[in-house]
């Protein structure tokens, strides 16, 4: 059972992540980047099971609660992005911060939250 579930993980983080990469729709990269932070966690649950740590647990714990609330975050920004830019197109927002700053500040936390920049929670996860 182990071997199957590492096995799963790492095809879904590889899987979602390339996907994440190659979308232009903001929703589309949302869902591959869940399918991504699923299979991290579906890695994680095999090493511990084949390990038997509680630290192992710990962090995946901290991972879906991270996962959970930034996801969540990202979500609401979305729709919040769509209502000021009328689109889902990565293409078409680039002049999102002339638009709305505050808008976009929430938009840019979200970001830094999913690319694990130093200040933000997703460094630490």
């Amino acid at each position: 059972m182990f071997h199957i579930l590492l096995a799963q993980g790492l095809v879904l983080t590889i899987h979602g992540s390339f996907g994440a990469i190659l979308q232009t729709n903001i929703k589309w990269v949302q869902a591959h980047s869940s399918v991504g932070y699923g299979g991290v966690i579906t890695a994680l649950y095999a090493s511990s099971m084949r390990l038997g740590d509680q630290a192992l647990n710990a962090i995946i714990i901290a991972v879906l609660v991270f996962h959970t609330l930034t996801k969540a975050l990202a979500f609401i920004n979305t729709g919040l992005i769509y209502q000021v830019a009328n689109a889902y197109d990565v293409y078409q927002l680039g002049y999102l911060c002339c638009m709305s700053r505050e808008d976009s500040l929430s938009a840019y936390m979200a970001l830094l939250n999913f690319t694990g920049i130093p200040p933000s929670t997703g460094f630490i996860v």
